[in-house]
């Protein structure tokens, strides 16, 4: 199962992570920095060095539980979604 971070980047008291570990013998932390995903306005210099250090803390606490955070940027969400998806055989998101 592929577990797609979004906005919610906490290991701790998180019902997506929570699902997939308790159904998957497998989980995969995915997080997708795409430009559809971009609103109209560009994040600022505070919002990207927030999100560079939630990400790394969020890495650091998955590698703690024996995984690693897969990150992905691209222009399209879907398109990435659905190549992990087929990179690793993953049945659920």
């Amino acid at each position: 199962a592929i577990v797609w971070f979004r906005q919610d980047l906490r290991i701790t008291d998180n019902p997506a992570l929570s699902e997939a570990i308790n159904q998957h013998s497998r989980v995969i932390p995915l997080y997708i920095h795409a430009n559809d995903d971009a609103s109209e306005w560009a994040p600022g210099a505070a919002s990207r060095w927030w999100l560079h250090h939630s990400l790394k803390a969020l890495n650091e606490s998955l590698r703690e539980l024996g995984s690693r955070l897969i990150i992905r940027a691209g222009d399209n969400s879907l398109d990435l979604l659905q190549a992990l998806v087929e990179q690793t055989g993953a049945r659920r998101v």
